[in-house]
């Protein structure tokens, strides 16, 4: 079997979305989207060969999804279909410019991933598994299934992807703290969003938070920083990146779509610093559409908008 060389852990949520507010809302349209669905997604639009792993409801919710997901060339060989709902979101995006978010995840089908099901020769055999502390957030199997998974890609060569993207909402009940040291601690490349994720860290600068991410040993740090652009640290060495000067139409799933992106210039051979760029040059045309995965570039739009110092 040809497996995924970026294999991506987590949970894809389906999204009923609306332009009233939700108490009002008689209408909805369907879409899906989930931070490390979206990264392989944008894997996938360069050309990676990226997978799945994920539980996915047995139920006409889940057929839409695993058809969703085939559509965007990824590949779903490690996708257990399961007896349990698939999470659920409602979003209202307000003529504000407000959105309204109510989720509906507890028990979902992602929940029950469990390490004694892991696909063993997906893990061994790919060459970056990704996974967040979303993925870890959802339930004690899926944390415990995200650590099992990256020690068997770890023990294989191969290497570990991991996205802080903490979301206060998931941790209400536990400190996030003691998890994410422990996943940054396997991770060969660590991402980071500031200052989103700078309360995983209280009273502590960025620069601080750096040096903290360094002690625990990955090879690659990211910090993305939105419109200021981001900082790539690797051998030694780090590089600031500014973000393109695009006109922004929808912000959501940049950061997935810089850190797909990034992954894949990585199995395609480039250094960090020239990864940062391609992902900054996918992250500025995926600002510029509505909507996450529609928005996301192809290769060709990528390299037409790329410096020509970077070949991709």
């Amino acid at each position: 079997m040809n497996y995924p060389e970026l294999l991506s852990m987590g949970e894809c949520m389906v999204e009923l979305v609306t332009s009233d507010p939700i108490k009002d809302a008689t209408s909805y349209s369907r879409a899906y989207g989930g931070d490390t669905l979206n990264v392989a997604v944008m894997a996938a639009r360069l050309g990676s060969k990226a997978g799945y792993l994920t539980n996915v409801g047995d139920d006409p919710f889940g057929d839409y999804l695993i058809e969703a997901f085939v559509s965007q060339d990824i590949d779903v060989s490690a996708i257990s279909r399961v007896p349990q709902p698939n999470g659920l979101y409602l979003m209202a995006t307000l003529k504000s410019g407000e959105r309204e978010v109510v989720y509906y995840r507890t028990d979902s089908a992602a929940s029950t991933i469990n390490p004694d099901k892991l696909p063993r020769e997906h893990l061994i055999n790919t060459k970056i598994f990704h996974f967040s502390s979303i993925s870890q957030a959802l339930s004690s199997s899926t944390r415990e299934s995200a650590t099992l998974a990256a020690s068997m890609v770890l023990k294989e060569g191969g290497q570990v992807s991991y996205d802080l993207n903490f979301r206060s909402s998931l941790w209400m009940n536990n400190d996030p703290r003691v998890v994410v040291q422990e996943a940054i601690a396997l991770a060969n490349i660590v991402f980071v969003s500031w200052p989103e994720d700078q309360p995983v860290f209280p009273n502590m600068e960025i620069s601080e938070i750096i040096d903290y991410l360094k002690q625990l040993g990955p090879e690659i740090i990211v910090v993305r920083e939105g419109e200021l652009g981001s900082l790539v640290l690797a051998d030694n060495h780090e590089q600031r990146i500014p973000a393109n000067e695009v006109p922004v139409v929808d912000t959501i799933g940049a950061g997935d779509a810089y850190t797909g992106a990034f992954l894949h210039s990585l199995l395609n051979g480039l250094d960090p610093f020239e990864s940062g760029l391609v992902a900054t040059t996918a992250a500025g045309l995926s600002v510029q559409g509505p909507g996450t995965v529609m928005s996301y570039p192809s290769l060709d739009q990528v390299r037409n908008n790329l410096a020509k110092s970077v070949v991709l």
